[in-house]
């Protein structure tokens, strides 16, 4: 690509750039124990950042030859001067109080209650100027503001969370365990009427080989463990200030009147956004055979989520954006194996792990509705009983063998198709391929996820080996691409 300036010019005299970052993360830490078991603590940390960027355009001449005295060329003739400064930093504050004892050596109790808080704030501006002082920079008579200049109010990021939090949990013998906890947390990226929300979990386990039944089992063979847990978790997965409606402010958007007139973008807010919430059910079971050499765990998991934050799709000529909005739900279950063995020959020690899963994802309300979304030749669809984004189109059926087999085909409607062409499914066998002849095609939701380890070690030396892979998930080609 030809230029008339010289690029080595520009790089040696064509002006500079200067950055002076400075950063400071720490935290103070306080713990006090007030009675036998409870123990209170502190911590306070920051992690502050601030950062200044000066950038000088030089003028730069530029001549037709080594004997020219006059320049042909001016590079950098807007002479810009920036000025960039931002500050952010996020402030973390717990406080805690932790108990632990074990009465009678049978009786283990736990419990923990704690506040915290975190906060990030963000201030940025930058100051951009145009044909400054030649030498210094500085402002002068002709002097112009860059429209893309802005000031701290229009580059200032606030968020902050809060939360409370607690569990309580008890253990007999370690034959018996149970617990429960909870999370309330209000963050600042919802409306008020909607910002806090409450996460439940409980937990609990039975170890059978501690019983006095399984006493021969245990000697003979090894453990075996019984567990379940159900609790909530919550997602705020959402840009700032989502639940208002803002709005922007373009210079030069288009012409009236033979002059530049600004123009204003919107993106719509939703007030009504509230957190994602997702339950999840596990029930498992532990148990070590031949001794404790082999080790096998198995789970089966359902896992709900509600109140999915989604973007919805709107026409291009709507002219904004909006916002994420809560809407549907899905399912994902399944299950997990884990197979180990520990072996011995001699002193050399060798573990295999052996992991097995599969899960299934499925859209289980959607309001009744469907929405699509298509980018670069790719659509994936939400729809109630298919798997979230499955991906929608047309299924080929091979290709056109004749023109005979053409003529007694469905045929897209204005197309011109010879032998060798791709044929297409009529699955709504009304003789036409139209949209309605879409269908899902798949998935890129993984199946039969696998994975093998197997370590040796000897002498204070070790290697490892792993193999894993997926069996099934579906692939949408796009040319040279693939999602």
């Amino acid at each position: 690509m030809l230029s008339e300036f010289n690029p080595l010019g520009l790089l040696e005299a064509g002006g500079y750039q200067k950055h002076d970052n400075d950063n400071f993360l720490g935290s103070l830490n306080l713990e006090l124990e007030i009675a036998k078991g409870l123990i209170a603590k502190g911590l306070v940390g920051l992690d502050l950042s601030a950062n200044h960027r000066f950038v000088r355009g030089l003028e730069v001449p530029f001549y037709s030859s080594e004997t020219a005295t006059i320049p042909n060329a001016y590079a950098n003739k807007t002479r810009n001067t920036e000025d960039y400064n931002e500050k952010k930093y996020v402030l973390n504050t717990q406080f805690i109080l932790d108990y632990n004892r074990t009465f009678k050596d049978v009786h283990k109790v736990s419990g923990l209650f704690g506040a915290s808080n975190e906060s990030y704030t963000r201030q940025a501006n930058e100051i951009k100027k145009l044909y400054t002082d030649r030498d210094l920079g500085l402002p002068e008579t002709e002097t112009e503001i860059d429209p893309g200049s802005y000031n701290t109010p229009a580059q200032t990021q606030e968020r902050s969370i809060y939360s409370l939090f607690g569990r309580a949990g008890y253990s007999f013998k370690d034959k018996y365990y149970g617990e429960v906890s909870f999370r309330y947390d209000g963050s600042s990226k919802f409306a008020e009427d909607f910002r806090w929300g409450f996460f439940p979990s409980v937990t609990g386990g039975w170890r059978l080989s501690e019983e006095s039944f399984m006493s021969n089992y245990k000697s003979k063979v090894g453990d075996l463990k019984i567990r379940g847990s159900y609790g909530v978790l919550g997602n705020q997965n959402v840009d700032d200030y989502s639940y208002f409606t803002t709005y922007s402010v373009y210079t030069n958007s288009y012409g009236f009147n033979n002059n530049a007139v600004s123009g204003t973008g919107f993106a719509f807010g939703n007030s009504e956004l509230r957190w994602e919430e997702s339950a999840n059910f596990n029930i498992g079971v532990d148990a070590t055979l031949l001794q404790n050499k082999l080790y096998v765990s198995l789970d089966y998991f359902n896992k709900v989520t509600s109140n999915i934050l989604l973007t919805p799709v709107v026409p291009t000529v709507f002219g904004g954006a909006v916002a994420k909005e809560n809407a549907g739900e899905m399912r994902n279950r399944g299950w997990e194996a884990t197979i180990g063995y520990h072996a011995k020959t001699g002193k050399v020690r060798h573990d295999f792990r052996l992991n097995l899963a599969d899960a299934q994802n499925e859209v289980t309300d959607f309001g009744g509705n469907e929405q699509i979304d298509s980018n670069d030749q790719m659509s994936k669809v939400i729809r109630e009983g298919t798997a979230l984004g499955s991906y929608y189109g047309y299924k080929t059926d091979g290709l056109f063998q004749s023109y005979q087999e053409i003529e007694n085909s469905a045929l897209p409607i204005g197309a011109t198709v010879q032998p060798g062409d791709v044929k297409y499914l009529d699955s709504y066998e009304d003789g036409v391929i139209d949209e309605k002849d879409r269908q899902i095609l798949g998935n890129a939701f993984p199946r039969y996820t696998f994975g093998f380890n197997y370590d040796v070690k000897w002498k204070g030396f070790d290697l490892g080996m792993m193999v894993q892979g997926v069996g099934k998930r579906d692939m949408f080609l796009r040319g040279e691409l693939v999602e």
